[in-house]
């Protein structure tokens, strides 16, 4: 349960940092541009902050490799709901926020079972070298 709690605490600061960043890059770049620069932003701040605050892992570059595997797959899955979205004439802003709790949902599905697997005490793999700084 503390758990849930703390990964919807990250989620959320997560979900702001991608919508901050989606909402500048809105100002310069089409709205799958500037979907795509605000998911690579808040993918890196969101690994290092479940892998730290939510699940007390270690930073790992094997870590990050599979964090990002699943992060890709759900930007697949919130590309097409986008997509779909500006295809019926939905406005980027709300579509964002709509699509952000099908992703929050999927990303933590994703981790518990994959990246940061309870029975495992480190990432998927044995590199557990940090990633550098």
């Amino acid at each position: 349960m503390k758990e849930g709690f703390a990964y919807t605490g990250v989620g959320i600061l997560t979900t702001l940092v991608n919508g901050l960043v989606f909402w500048v890059a809105l100002k310069i770049a089409d709205p799958l541009i500037a979907n795509l620069v605000a998911w690579i932003v808040a993918v890196v701040f969101a690994y290092g902050a479940n892998a730290k605050l939510v699940f007390g892992r270690k930073v790992t570059r094997s870590g990050f490799r599979s964090f990002c595997l699943l992060r890709l797959a759900s930007l697949g899955l919130e590309n097409a709901l986008f997509a779909l979205g500006l295809w019926l004439n939905g406005k980027p802003l709300p579509l964002k926020a709509a699509i952000a709790v099908v992703t929050v949902v999927a990303n933590y599905v994703g981790c518990r079972k994959t990246v940061f697997r309870k029975e495992d005490s480190h990432a998927i793999s044995h590199d557990h070298r940090p990633l550098p700084q």
